[in-house]
């Protein structure tokens, strides 16, 4: 082998391992990432909750429950679309931990969402609309609502 040819596979070589080193560090960093985004969720819940606590009453046994007028459809709608977004963030949680069903982090959020679902019927009914707009072919995240809904005893 000549020398350029030498040069050119340790090139090679070390452009791998770079790329490699680069892949893990990416990989580990991701990890972090899906926490911090998760902690700014958790935190905007927070301050969404703060600033109308009568939101409370996702959970169909709080006590701000007894509060609420069933007929305000206005509120109704504010209490969908707040269950709309915690379902959207939790599919995207489910997106990036489909592959690692073990995780700490995803069985976490899946105990929240579960107990949730199991104290809303709401979010009972939002999960239905979703499934059944999906009734041929459903993807994988359609699926596990289905399963979800099984398991909070619907």
């Amino acid at each position: 082998m000549d020398s350029s040819t030498v040069i050119a596979l340790v090139s090679l070589l070390i452009s791998i391992v770079n790329l490699l080193i680069f892949y893990l560090l990416e990989k580990k960093k991701g990890g972090k990432e899906d926490i911090h985004k998760s902690t700014d969720f958790l935190l905007e819940m927070d301050k969404i909750l703060i600033a109308d606590p009568q939101l409370w009453s996702i959970y169909d046994s709080h006590y701000i429950c007894k509060t609420i007028d069933a007929n305000d459809l206005l509120f109704r709608a504010k209490k969908d679309a707040l269950l709309y977004y915690i379902t959207n963030f939790h599919e995207i949680i489910y997106e990036n931990y489909q592959n690692n069903k073990n995780s700490p982090y995803w069985l976490s959020w899946n105990r929240i969402f579960i107990e949730l679902l199991s104290d809303s019927l709401q979010l009972k009914e939002i999960i239905r609309i979703i499934i059944n707009n999906h009734p041929t072919n459903p993807r994988p995240y359609i699926k596990y609502l289905q399963e979800c809904l099984r398991l909070s005893g619907d």
